[in-house]
């Protein structure tokens, strides 16, 4: 599909734009080698001077996204002489949005890149109030907004995006297709997935061996797994994530709802000597982990996740804890500054973590980028699950991104 783009200019755009469009509909793992090879080519290719805005942009985002270490340089064609962002940029919608999503990638001391943020996140939202943008270029820009390309959960930036893609004029029909196919597909698979775990969960009866403070999030666990690797080779290993993230669940919920102090050091001691026997004599939950654990482990050197092809059932939505301390409420005593300002300290810590987190990724050499990807995939998820509340505990945050993947149909 991207095969015939050639090196001249014209060319290397457009096929920017595909394999963009490609990895946002979720089809982009079909299309791996090709991709690879393009974008070889991208990066061989120098940048110009005379290359618009948005297209700049874009090459630089694709590149960094590929492990290509792009230096942010080219930002500096949009500033002006006395420092600040060229006004010509203000009006023009495609520019910003190019240069809001790449800006996401940026490194730690990247100050360019963290003033352009400020700066199209400006003047993306003075648009999207102002009430002049067509419907569509619209749904692109609050869409953005919401959260940038490089942090969205990809299988529900999937469902979203075909929506958004199928309405934008320069958009290609076959790949708008193939995306829509494609995660039909996908979905059934996802949804057989799903229903497996749960009565894998049922048939341990967490509820009676644990104790009414456990958060029976079985779907939950399952999206988690999902949100690190959708693609259909990576099945057994979502069962597996999914289990290990029930498990850290469990451990969880009896360190922070249940366990005293003392019986935490205790337990603490029986886990790091492996000692069943001794987390036995704890309590009978204490027990019951440890045994959970250590069948959990077993099952994976095992390597015995089994086929799955149950009828999805209907998900349902637990019982939220309650007077457990939030991070923000901690931070908050912690520091004696309000709620608001505890968020806004929090978020400032959340947005060098991510400038961090690219910056291990493009120096990271001795790892495949695809176990990398997985990495960020799970950052990608907890921006996701915790951006504007616990969604993991108070599950009504997370049930519209399970309907998205599980539920609804990709024309919805």
């Amino acid at each position: 599909m991207i095969q015939g783009y050639t090196s001249s200019n014209v060319h290397l755009t457009e096929g920017m734009k595909t394999v963009d469009a490609l990895e946002r509909l979720g089809v982009g793992y079909h299309f791996r080698e090709e991709i690879g090879m393009f974008m070889d080519l991208v990066n061989g290719t120098p940048a110009r001077d005379t290359d618009e805005m948005a297209s700049a942009a874009l090459r630089f985002r694709l590149l960094r996204q590929h492990h290509y270490d792009a230096p942010c340089d080219v930002f500096e064609s949009f500033v002006d002489k006395n420092g600040g962002f060229k006004d010509t940029l203000r009006s023009d919608v495609d520019a910003l949005l190019a240069i809001y999503e790449a800006a996401h990638l940026s490194k730690c001391d990247e100050d360019l890149l963290s003033n352009a943020v400020v700066f199209t996140t400006s003047c993306l939202s003075a648009m999207a109030e102002g009430g002049k943008l067509p419907e569509s270029l619209l749904k692109k820009v609050e869409h953005a907004l919401d959260s940038p390309t490089q942090r969205r959960f990809k299988r529900v930036e999937t469902k979203l995006y075909i929506s958004i893609y199928g309405k934008d004029e320069d958009s290609n029909q076959d790949i708008l297709e193939l995306a829509k196919l494609d995660f039909h597909i996908l979905q059934q698979m996802h949804r057989d997935e799903a229903s497996s775990f749960s009565l894998y969960f049922r048939e341990h009866n967490l509820g009676s061996n644990l104790g009414p403070y456990i958060r029976e999030r079985p779907v939950e666990c399952y999206l988690w797994a999902l949100g690190v690797f959708y693609e259909p080779q990576y099945a057994k290993a979502r069962m597996m994530l999914a289990k290990l993230i029930n498990l850290c669940s469990l451990f969880d919920d009896t360190i922070d709802s249940y366990a005293t102090v003392e019986e935490l050091h205790l337990f603490n001691k029986a886990v790091q000597s492996w000692d069943e026997e001794a987390a036995k004599k704890i309590g009978d939950c204490f027990g019951y982990l440890m045994s959970l654990l250590s069948k959990t482990l077993d099952e994976f050197v095992a390597d015995g996740a089994s086929p799955l092809g149950i009828e999805c059932t209907k998900q349902f939505y637990e019982k939220d804890i309650s007077g457990v301390s939030t991070a923000v409420q901690c931070y908050s005593k912690e520091h004696g500054v309000t709620i608001q300002e505890a968020k806004k300290a929090l978020w400032c810590i959340v947005e060098d973590q991510w400038r961090s987190t690219n910056q291990e990724f493009l120096s990271t050499t001795m790892i495949p980028v695809p176990l990398l990807t997985h990495v960020i995939n799970l950052s990608r998820v907890m921006e996701t699950m915790y951006k504007n509340t616990s969604a993991y505990t108070f599950c009504k945050g997370v049930e519209e991104h399970i309907e998205n993947v599980l539920d609804k149909c990709a024309c919805a």
